[in-house]
């Protein structure tokens, strides 16, 4: 899904590289596999913040692929993980400081508000007596996408927006291209091994002919 939206907003901002927010768990038990193990106690037991906010920077690049693609993210992922709790707008001032021509000052608040990325895996209501009346939000994103994980074939997709800055009509637009894009890469993999290249794409072959001007603020170049 993380490749989908990287795909997505390339075709909307023409650039090669994909900039969004999103969200990384700040408690996680070490393992050997780095996958969560169940004979551990509960990770929300660990004393500390319960999660950390981290940008991707995702290049397209145009002879790559899918395969090559999906194995670079995966390798970024687990960097990601690792230095998740990495003080940014620390490093951020420090870098302002140094006066080497660093132009990246509140680059992190401005990713952050425009497009967040968020995984939930094995998403299941743990409660049986409550019914969830309505979700609510009041983060000021312009584009919060929820991927929750239910089951091995089963993945929810919620995006949420701030219709101060995006309409519903290009919401949905968004998700109609998140999803057909993701089929296709699903499909490549499981019929020919990932041996397609990223610009193959039926989306990024169309060009970007709609949704242009001060509309793609939430696809940020």
């Amino acid at each position: 899904m993380k490749a989908s939206l990287a795909v997505v907003i390339v075709h909307h901002t023409g650039a090669d590289q994909a900039f969004f927010g999103q969200a990384e768990a700040a408690r996680v038990w070490p393992t050997a596999t780095g996958e969560p193990d169940p004979n551990l106690p509960n990770t929300m037991d660990i004393a500390g913040l319960t999660w950390e906010t981290v940008i991707n920077r995702i290049h397209v690049r145009r002879g790559q692929s899918i395969l090559g693609f999906l194995n670079e993210l995966q390798r970024e992922q687990k960097l990601l993980s690792r230095y998740a709790q990495a003080p940014f707008k620390k490093l951020e001032s420090l870098l302002q400081k140094q006066g080497d021509g660093w132009e990246g000052h509140g680059l992190h608040d401005s990713v952050l508000r425009r497009q967040y990325f968020n995984w939930l895996p094995n998403t299941r209501p743990h409660y049986t007596h409550l019914q969830e009346v309505q979700s609510m939000s009041r983060a000021d994103i312009g584009l919060q996408w929820n991927f929750m994980h239910i089951d091995k074939q089963t993945i929810n997709v919620d995006a949420m927006y701030d219709d101060c800055q995006m309409r519903g009509e290009e919401v949905k637009l968004a998700v109609e291209e998140l999803l057909t894009c993701a089929r296709w890469i699903a499909e490549d993999v499981s019929k020919n091994g990932g041996g397609k290249r990223t610009w193959e794409c039926p989306l990024l072959n169309k060009g970007c002919n709609h949704l242009k001007g001060d509309r793609t603020g939430w696809a940020i170049k």
